[in-house]
């Protein structure tokens, strides 16, 4: 079946709802790139020198925003002091995510997808690549502790994404996953929609809708998902569940115009140059 538990509602409306703003920040930004346009026979107006350079120079830092923020969670980035997130501020490339007792927070990135944290959590955003009209969405985010759901949003051609656990690296494909990690128990994932694999140095396991598996740690083998007992993973599932905020308290949220279009220059600059500005970054 494609949900044994029974426990994951559907994501139908929340995806619908994510690609609907990955196509309002297009809009936004065609519509600028309009209105910018010259009238024929007008001359084409001559770039200042520093022009010349790539728009690989500037840096699309913003790889989304917060649309959901309860009690205290912070943002840090690189050696600058964490700040407080609040709704709508921008989460930037290798920001780390941390939330305190009792706190919440819904990342969205600029293609759509959302990345839910509960109470506890320490999350970083390794890698954000993105551009609609190359049809390329990267992505990688590392979960150190805490419970956390993943929903995916635009659907690209040369689609990669990956969550990182103490115990393992879990690769997605059109997915609605979620899980805990925490140090006193094995981590713990479950697959409600699409497929994923996670691999570790001792092996790697594939779950399908409705699948879960529990990895002790880096150096054990993914036990396979069948070997996982119905009621145990209802159990997680549940867990998890009440530890993440209600879809209904930010499903649907759009964000504002301006915003919209800081994020729409961003997913148009070439995939190439995005890369280049990544892997200049020096890693942490």
């Amino acid at each position: 079946p494609a949900n044994p538990t029974g426990l994951m509602p559907s994501t139908g409306t929340m995806r619908r709802c994510a690609i609907a703003g990955t196509f309002a920040i297009f809009a936004v930004v065609l519509s600028a790139r309009a209105d910018d346009v010259p009238p024929a026979g007008s001359p084409l107006p001559t770039p200042p020198a520093s022009d010349t350079t790539p728009s690989a120079n500037i840096a699309p830092a913003e790889i989304g925003r917060s649309i959901l923020v309860v009690n205290e969670v912070e943002g840090q980035s690189g050696d600058a002091p964490a700040q407080h997130l609040k709704i709508n501020d921008n989460i930037v490339f290798s920001e780390d995510i941390t939330t305190g007792a009792d706190a919440k927070t819904v990342i969205e990135f600029r293609d759509g997808s959302t990345f839910e944290i509960g109470a506890d959590a320490v999350v970083r955003i390794d890698s954000f690549i993105f551009n609609p009209e190359e049809s390329t969405s990267h992505k990688a985010v590392q979960v150190t502790r805490g419970v956390f759901r993943y929903v995916s949003g635009y659907v690209a051609s040369d689609q990669d994404t990956k969550i990182t656990t103490p115990a393992g690296e879990m690769g997605i494909r059109d997915s609605v996953v979620e899980g805990v990690v925490d140090p006193s128990v094995p981590d713990f994932v479950y697959v409600g929609e699409g497929n994923a694999t996670f691999t570790n140095s001792a092996g790697n396991s594939d779950l399908a809708p409705g699948a879960s598996i529990a990895v002790p740690s880096a150096t054990t083998a993914p036990m396979a998902a069948a070997a996982m007992p119905a009621a145990v993973a209802a159990q997680a599932v549940q867990a998890i569940e009440r530890r993440l905020p209600p879809r209904a308290s930010f499903e649907g949220r759009l964000a504002d115009d301006s915003w919209l279009k800081q994020a729409g220059t961003a997913d148009l600059i070439p995939i190439a140059n995005q890369h280049q500005i990544q892997t200049a970054v020096p890693p942490r």
